[in-house]
């Protein structure tokens, strides 16, 4: 549909680098424990699975920072509020840094006690295993938690492509580095840990350079209000935060579990299933990136519709994604096996109905997963912590119990627990909608913005750029802008247009451009997105135009006769926003 064609447009062009940029975060994780399981075997993917539990919780620290502050980020670039961006990103990156220095420093002192926590000295192989692992990368901690915040910022500064180069230099680094100090040096799974730690430092570095380039919105500056904003960043994180926080716990209980009930083999499926489980969790991720970065964009423009159906469109793609993937693992369990050093035909045949059985959690988990996090985007905390520690609850719970009646009952308690407290979820959104008819049933999405806003999807034809013309007057006088300002608005506008069909590369496509004016008490805004290469109307030099001044004139009147005008590439677009005071 044309009027979904912007929305599309930044769909696609995010898409693809988000979801990439993600997985290659989970990819990493993956690629030490294949290539060492297949060097160390099996042991060694159940010792780095054991250490997940404490890297999500480290993780989940370092986005309580980075995530809060992209998507408040995300509303102020939106705004233009570039000085707001440059706080946010300060006050996250320097947090960040000194709270993951600080835990690390009292993992290494109790080092010790850490591993007994982690796994279980009966099984001396893969107790052995985790030491030597987690001995080493607790340093790449140090870098990743700077990593996380400048990934976030780029990708809610709409340059998701750096993101990605710097994923790709840190995925090909390790894979190589994996193979030749795992196998060729001999360092065994250390040698995973070292090779993770030099792969990060290559990532910090490109993105480093992006934001030394000068061409990003956000950085270094002074704030005085620093105690603020960091409550501001911890409040809008935190439900993420816990989210992730239970995930780790939720894993680490279930390893102990396991290694109760079935020993070494059961260990081994958990490991499988949680590193599926993981690899779906970060394209989730790069699709929530979207919505915190696309998403806060919309939300920051009070355009409520546009983020639904950027949220529809995600939800479409994460639920294909599982089918596929739930599907795989039901009728094709010895594959995910094999990939990751499993080839005894004894253990196989057991653990593929394991396997087969645990994968049904994937849907019921990822409808709590993905509800939650919209909801605590949309502003319900509440909701979205008591979701994440239920779950973290069922997870935990429910298995136990069900194991302790019959052995065989533990893996089926997976996906009824989830399925359940999945029902549970949708139910009390229901009974939460119906108190507010302004708000969508499942997903308790606003239905109207707070402020007046119209938005006009114009084709490439004077048409349609006439009565998008008569549209702007409309607006502007239903507002109550008065003759001259409405005048003004009309002028800017039918410039501004003129500037996209010259420019824009997507009018042979059948694409079309966005108008969006929205009422505030004390001005009118009137935003235009189009699809077409970079171009700014507020910067132009000046050799640029002919002796006479006949070329550029336009610009010129439309930076005079508009209170402010400013301009950004982001999502692959043209963004240009016209502020008229009343």
């Amino acid at each position: 549909m044309k009027k979904d064609y912007i929305i599309n447009k930044t769909f696609r062009n995010f898409l693809a680098v988000s979801i990439l940029t993600s997985i290659m975060q989970q990819v990493r994780t993956i690629t030490d424990g294949i290539v060492a399981s297949q060097f160390l075997g099996p042991d060694a993917l159940s010792a780095i699975n054991l250490f997940l539990p404490l890297d999500s919780f480290m993780y989940a620290v370092m986005t309580l920072f980075a995530l809060g502050s992209s998507f408040l980020s995300a509303q102020y670039i939106a705004k233009q509020d570039f000085r707001a961006a440059s706080r946010q990103f300060t006050v996250a990156f320097t947090s960040s840094i000194v709270v993951i220095l600080t835990l690390v420093g009292i993992c290494t002192l109790f080092f010790d006690g850490l591993i007994s926590l982690l796994t279980d000295s009966d099984m001396p192989h893969i107790y052995s295993l985790t030491r030597d692992y987690v001995s080493v990368i607790l340093a790449a901690f140090v870098v990743q938690a700077p990593m996380v915040v400048l990934c976030l910022f780029a990708n809610s500064d709409g340059n998701p492509q750096r993101v990605t180069t710097a994923m790709l230099a840190i995925l090909i680094v390790n894979a190589g580095l994996d193979f030749l100090l795992i196998d060729s040096l001999g360092m065994g799974i250390r040698g995973a840990a070292y090779a993770t730690i030099i792969s990060e430092c290559v990532g910090f570095g490109i993105l480093l350079s992006y934001l030394r380039s000068g061409k990003c919105s956000f950085g270094f500056t002074r704030v005085k209000n620093f105690l603020s904003i960091f409550r501001q960043i911890f409040n809008e994180g935190l439900p993420l935060a816990l989210g992730m926080i239970s995930s780790g716990v939720t894993a680490l209980l279930l390893n102990h579990i396991v290694m109760e009930y079935y020993d070494d083999s059961g260990l081994f499926v958990i490991a499988v299933a949680i590193q599926v489980l993981a690899l779906c969790t970060m394209i989730n991720e790069g699709i929530n990136e979207i919505y915190e970065s696309a998403g806060g964009m919309y939300l920051g423009e009070g355009d409520y519709s546009s983020f639904r159906q950027l949220l529809g469109r995600g939800n479409m793609l994460m639920a294909v994604i599982l089918g596929v993937v739930t599907c795989s693992m039901v009728f094709a369990p010895s594959l995910f096996l094999n990939v990751f050093g499993e080839y005894d035909i004894h253990s196989v045949e057991h653990e593929d109905d394991y396997l087969s059985i645990i994968s049904l959690v994937l849907i019921p988990y990822f409808i709590i997963y993905i509800n939650t996090r919209i909801h605590a985007l949309l502003g319900f905390k509440r909701l979205s912590i008591v979701f994440n520690i239920l779950q973290a609850i069922v997870l935990i719970a429910v298995p136990f119990a069900a194991g302790s009646i019959n052995k065989e009952w533990f893996w089926w308690a997976f996906p009824i627990g989830m399925a359940m407290l999945a029902a549970i979820l949708m139910l009390t959104t229901f009974i939460l909608s119906k108190r507010s008819k302004l708000r969508s049933r499942l997903l308790l999405l606003p239905l109207l913005p707070n402020e007046v806003s119209t938005k006009l999807c114009i084709t490439y034809d004077i048409e349609s750029v006439k009565q998008a013309l008569l549209d702007v007057q409309t607006f502007a006088t239903m507002v109550e802008m008065g003759e001259e300002k409405t005048n003004n608005a009309i002028l800017c506008c039918e410039e501004l247009i003129c500037n996209i069909l010259e420019h824009s590369s997507d009018k042979n496509d059948g694409g079309c451009f966005e108008v969006l004016m929205t009422d505030f008490p004390d001005r009118m805004e009137v935003r235009l997105k189009d699809a077409g290469k970079p171009f700014s109307p507020t910067t132009f030099n000046s050799g640029e135009f002919s002796e006479d001044g006949s070329q550029g004139i336009g610009l010129r009147l439309v930076m005079a006769m508009s209170e402010d005008i400013s301009h950004k590439y982001m999502f692959g677009l043209n963004i240009t926003t016209l502020v008229f005071k009343k």
